[in-house]
């Protein structure tokens, strides 16, 4: 779903902490070749095809994933580097 929407080059979805839902969702993405990156367009895509339950609370482009050293996209990186986006500051 969201790389149909053209929008992006490589995604993924990481739970972290949310202070109401327990889980927030994240996607971490880069932009597609020659797309402007835009989190709000991605998530008004996701919230016309999705349950409101599986809609991203944020989206974050960035130049590009971070990998593990077997070349996967390191899913616990990013889960620690965005702990505290939904926490209250």
């Amino acid at each position: 779903m969201v790389y149909d929407s053209g929008l992006v080059g490589e995604a993924v979805a990481i739970g972290v902490p949310h202070p109401v839902l327990g889980q927030g969702i994240i996607i971490a993405a880069t932009p597609a070749k020659g797309i402007e990156p835009c989190p709000k367009g991605l998530i008004a895509i996701c919230k016309g095809r999705l349950p409101a339950y599986m809609v991203p609370g944020a989206v974050i482009f960035q130049t590009s994933l971070p990998r593990n050293t077997n070349g996967k996209i390191d899913r616990q990186k990013l889960a620690t580097e965005f702990a505290d986006m939904f926490q209250e500051k």
